[in-house]
Order: C-alpha cells, then structure tokens, then sequence
C-alpha cells in the first residue's frame, strides 16, 4: 500500500479513509407529486487524516497538498487512479513535540474528484 500525489509518493494517511460519493444534479417535482432526479453522475470525495509525520514527511505532503490545479491521486487501500482537487478550505495542521523536542505533525485535507 502506498499513496500517491501528484506522482509523489507520500506517507499513509490513518486508514480507513472516509469516502464518499457525491451526487451531481437536481432533484425536483412533478406535477404528479413523484421526484424527478436529473443526474450528471457522481464524483468521489476523500476526507484523508495523517498523524505523527516527522518533519521531512510533512515537508513532502504539505507540497502535494497546496498545489491548487487538478492532480493525480492514488489512495493506499485502492488500486485506481483518480484526477483530483485539494479542498483548501479543509486543509489543517497542526505540530506537536515528544519530550526529546522533536516535532510531529498532523494534517487532515478533503480531495475530491473532478
């Protein structure tokens, strides 16, 4: 298992990842009462979390994860490869020390399909 970014290999986010599918389209109803679907398809949503990265696995991700066009994306638990967008407004990290003062990072950020 490996994850993939922009043809970078980066660390493993903590797995499960929470997927989902996303409905693209308008539901509306018709004269008769019955709910009309009128779909475009669906996109796939990834909400991804990595925990304790040292400081050259942060550098790594965090250059993966602000780039702001489509990319590649290639999850650990799947064998697919995806065109994706980083939500940034998802984007969070966050830096924490051990008692040697080495420091640990943890980021979450949403990719979606496009």
């Amino acid at each position: 298992m490996s994850t993939i970014i922009g043809g970078v290999t980066v660390a493993d986010p903590v797995v499960p990842a929470r997927k989902m599918q996303l409905f693209n389209g308008a539901y509306s109803a018709a004269i008769d009462g019955t709910t009309l679907m009128d779909g475009t398809g669906t996109k796939t949503k990834w909400s991804l979390e990595w925990q304790q990265l040292t400081q050259t696995q942060y550098d790594a991700l965090i250059a993966k994860l602000t780039v702001t066009g489509s990319q590649t994306f290639s999850p650990p638990e799947e064998s697919g490869t995806y065109t994706v967008l980083v939500r940034q407004d998802t984007l969070t990290t966050e830096a924490t020390t051990d008692g040697s003062g080495t420091m640990y990072f943890n980021v979450k950020a949403d990719l979606q399909e496009v």
